[in-house]
């Protein structure tokens, strides 16, 4: 594990995320082998192994291994295990003359695309079922799906939120910190994703639900909170009242709706009142631009025919008045 502890740098989410990986499936496959040892045909045949779910593992629990998509085979073998490797052939050390996973070719899964983009409607039917499922905190479990769906924030972002980081005056919400979890999985507050701070604009029609969850409370308390004050802990709300709201609303067969699809339902409807790359950029979060035009490119209506009857209108314009 010396690779894994020269990661100084891995926020704590991601640095178990390798460490659950090494575990799980690195380890039972190529722990008792020389690393100079291993072969590319070999990675290669480990990577067939893991997609149809019969590859060398070690769970904690027992429980049976599932074939794996593109996504996660990559986290095992081309971050964790071919992270390793790299760190064994680097010239600082050359341990190994080369890395045997670096031109090892992933799989392309039969679907990629698991983003759900919700409707207006559906959002409050999922909404509304949330108030039924947790009846005895039904406001706050309500407004946390229309926040998400209206604002774009992550769930642990909107989960980390304090009063103080919303201003009613200029609406708008400081986007500074999420829930994350350090490197012995406990819940603590960390920077967003991006790890930049951003501003993002408060819904006009959510005003006074916010507002009435506000009343009475100082800036240090967080905004959503559970039934007896603190923290809501998303996987346990997943679970006690979005999968049961998501059932409720008759939407429990709709395949890939998921917390996270209330942020890309986010997007659609920025992108349907016109909202522009550089804006949606800013105001989801992304790296950069590009990270935003690559999930959300086909969202953007098609203008060739607009641009080109105002570059037709421009061009008359000028005709005109060089005539004249």
């Amino acid at each position: 594990m010396e690779w894994l502890a020269s990661k100084n740098n891995l926020r704590g989410r991601s640095y178990l995320r390798y460490e659950n990986d090494m575990t799980r499936y690195v380890l039972p496959k190529w722990g008792d082998r020389p690393i100079g040892s291993i072969q590319e045909s070999e990675v290669s045949e480990w990577v067939h192994e893991l997609q149809s779910g019969t590859a060398p593992h070690e769970f904690k629990r027992k429980t049976t291994m599932q074939p794996m998509k593109r996504r996660t085979i990559k986290g095992v073998v081309k971050d964790a295990f071919g992270g390793v490797m790299a760190y064994a052939s680097s010239p600082k050390r050359r341990w190994i003359l080369s890395n045997p996973a670096a031109d090892v070719e992933l799989p392309q899964d039969a679907e990629t695309d698991d983003r759900v983009f919700l409707s207006h409607q559906q959002v409050a039917d999922i909404a509304e079922a949330a108030a039924q499922v947790d009846v005895k905190n039904p406001m706050v479990s309500k407004l946390l799906i229309l926040f998400l769906a209206y604002t774009g924030l992550r769930a642990n972002e909107a989960l980390a939120l304090r009063i103080g980081d919303l201003d009613f005056t200029r609406m708008r919400i400081s986007v500074t910190k999420t829930i994350t979890a350090d490197r012995q999985g406990r819940e603590i507050e960390g920077k967003p994703k991006s790890g930049r701070n951003r501003i993002v604009p408060i819904p006009g029609f959510l005003t006074a639900d916010l507002e009435q969850v506000c009343d009475g409370r100082t800036d240090d308390d967080y905004l959503f909170t559970a039934l007896h004050g603190g923290m809501i802990h998303l996987n346990t709300w997943r679970t006690r009242v979005w999968y049961p709201a998501k059932e409720g609303a008759g939407y429990g067969d709709v395949k890939g709706l998921r917390i996270h699809s209330l942020r890309h339902t986010y997007a659609s409807f920025a992108i349907g009142a016109g909202c522009d790359v550089k804006t949606l950029q800013s105001i989801m979060g992304h790296a950069s631009a590009t990270e935003t035009l690559n999930t959300y490119a086909e969202l953007w209506p098609d203008r060739i025919d607009e641009v080109a009857a105002v570059m037709e209108a421009k061009y008359q314009q000028w005709e005109a008045q060089r005539r004249e």
